[in-house]
């Protein structure tokens, strides 16, 4: 939903339907929302693995795999314990 709005609003703001103006839109959407959409794959990337048993979570070490979702804040810290 973040994504569409802040692309309707680089849209918004263009000063006019030239291919320059376009590419100037699109490249503040990406500089706007790259590292966020990153985050987020890293994220669903780490937890399919920990969910289909590829790798041991170090954030979930007193629970068997596969028995919860884990779920991934934005700014991820391995050194985070749900445990202790």
């Amino acid at each position: 939903m973040q994504d569409a709005v802040i692309l309707a609003n680089c849209i918004y703001d263009m000063k006019s339907t030239a291919l320059d103006d376009v590419a100037e839109a699109l490249q503040d959407f990406k500089d706007q929302r790259f590292s966020h959409v990153l985050g987020q794959y890293n994220a669903s990337k780490i937890n399919a693995k920990i969910l289909y048993g590829q790798v041991k979570s170090p954030l979930v070490p007193c629970f068997e795999r596969c028995s919860m979702i884990v779920l991934f804040w934005q700014d991820f810290s391995p050194s985070l314990s749900l445990c202790s």
